[in-house]
């Protein structure tokens, strides 16, 4: 069942890629989904060498080891600033605003604002 369902898919995306001449971007997308392969979850095992299948359990030792290895309590949070605000050196020009959307990466996920990279890229001379 699970091969004859690989099968319909992949004859699915061959057909897919046969009516896309032209369309580069979107025939190596395909591709690239036929010859991914399938990640197996990693096994993780407890402190006693024991594998852990619940998933709340698992959570806790990841959350764990993590904090073990990047967290150090001898160190204090950074003090909040304190002091006027002041003025920079030299103001943002328009032109480097400009540069700097330019710049953007295509085919990225949204911010938190929900606004496509894209649309500020290809409109940055008219937000500059």
């Amino acid at each position: 069942m699970v091969k004859c369902k690989r099968n319909n898919e992949l004859d699915k995306a061959a057909e897919d890629i046969d009516k896309l001449p032209g369309h580069a971007r979107k025939m190596f997308k395909a591709v690239k989904s036929l010859n991914r392969k399938k990640s197996e979850n990693p096994k993780i095992f407890d402190a006693d060498e024991k594998f852990i299948t619940n998933v709340v359990e698992i959570q806790t030792v990841i959350g764990k080891h993590f904090k073990d290895k990047f967290r150090d309590d001898q160190i204090n949070d950074l003090e909040p600033f304190q002091g006027d605000a002041r003025d920079l050196n030299n103001p943002t020009t328009t032109n480097e605003v400009e540069k700097a959307l330019a710049r953007l990466n295509n085919n990225r996920a949204c911010g938190e604002d929900g606004i496509p990279g894209e649309l500020i890229k290809y409109c940055a001379n008219t937000l500059a």
